[in-house]
């Protein structure tokens, strides 16, 4: 009788939840690309928890773009060498995705059926090209277009009920703006400011608000400042300022919504390091962790830690090669190179970098 009430139980809080747009915490893992600890030393994405106090290396590579899980936290993500890339979660079947278009650097973005991913490539614009964001399917069919536009187009997050798609958009002026995630249609301005540079949205979990940076102009080392808002433009409110001698980058929600976890780095010429952790911090601003000590672009999976008895190295692929010094990171805001209408990368590249 026991058993049954609390079957029930279960069942019943389960249900509130999934009325409520929400879904238990589980017990999840972070991936991210880094160095092992000593002495192992390798560079490339790993694996840790939720606490960020155990290591599981998955790839070997130089400097390789932001990785996501996939919404069953079964496979991974990521960019590397102008392609998109999914690999298993335990490190086997690498699949290159994309083969007729040059992709921009970034984190891609999931379809929560885990179906599709949406990414930023470059694309013709004019006499020369732009970056523009594309869907495609997770084996590499159903290429489309999603935008088509002289200013730049990229940092795809989809929705969690799948309709839309929010992105950054534009080059001296950067906005946050959805559009529909099948075709392209129904765009519109969120953040709405046109004395600053909004960059990398991030929808939460539940739907419920997204997450992006906002750079304002003349302020301190063209610091970063974490903001948030509702789905439709409306409650922009600041999270965690730079002013603090540390700048955000590549913000994310963790399963359940409760921690925002980000790459930070204290301004330039304040560092001579350019030290680069990942840190985790609550929606409220409270509460600010670093979590590791060495790492970029982190994303955090909603499915339970690897076993590390099944994670291995997959086998190499072209862009292999040995460890890399670390590389250092340049927060300039996003902007036009000069005489050209292809985007600048906002410098994540070590030197000597194939891209």
């Amino acid at each position: 009788m026991i058993c049954l009430r609390k079957f029930w139980e279960a069942l019943i809080l389960a249900s509130l939840l999934a009325l409520a747009g929400c879904r238990p915490a589980s017990n999840a893992s972070i991936v991210f690309f880094g160095q092992m600890p000593d002495p192992d030393d390798r560079t490339g994405f790993i694996v840790t928890n939720r606490t960020g106090t155990t290591f599981h290396f998955l790839t070997n590579g130089s400097f390789m773009d932001g990785a996501s899980w996939s919404p069953d936290a079964k496979r991974i993500a990521f960019t590397n060498s102008n392609n998109l890339y999914v690999i298993n979660a335990d490190g086997s079947a690498l699949r290159k995705i994309t083969s007729q278009l040059t992709v921009f650097a970034g984190k891609p973005s999931w379809s929560p059926d885990g179906k599709n991913l949406a990414f930023a490539a470059f694309a013709e614009s004019g006499s020369g090209q732009t970056v523009q964001i594309f869907r495609i399917g997770d084996d590499g069919s159903g290429l489309k277009q999603l935008t088509n536009a002289s200013d730049p187009a990229l940092e795809p997050s989809w929705s969690p009920d799948g309709t839309k798609i929010v992105y950054t958009f534009g080059s001296n002026d950067t906005e946050i703006y959805t559009m529909s995630a099948s075709d392209g249609s129904s765009k519109a301005n969120l953040s709405r400011d046109p004395s600053a540079l909004d960059i990398s949205p991030s929808w939460d979990r539940n739907g419920f608000e997204i997450l992006y940076l906002r750079y304002t102009p003349g302020n301190q080392n063209e610091r970063s400042d974490l903001y948030r808002m509702a789905p439709d433009g409306s409650s922009q409110r600041v999270i965690k300022s730079g002013a603090d001698r540390l700048n955000v980058f590549v913000p994310s929600y963790s399963p359940d919504s409760t921690k925002i976890i980000f790459q930070g780095m204290a301004p330039r010429n304040s560092d001579p390091t350019y030290a680069v952790r990942i840190y985790t911090i609550r929606p409220d601003g409270t509460d600010l962790q670093k979590l590791i000590d060495w790492g970029y672009t982190p994303d955090w999976g909603a499915g339970p830690p690897i076993d590390k008895t099944k994670v291995k190295l997959f086998s190499c692929p072209p862009f292999c090669t040995k460890p890399q010094p670390v590389p250092l990171w340049d927060p300039s805001a996003l902007r036009r190179t000069a005489g050209s209408s292809r985007l600048a990368v906002p410098a994540r590249q070590p030197t000597g970098a194939n891209r």
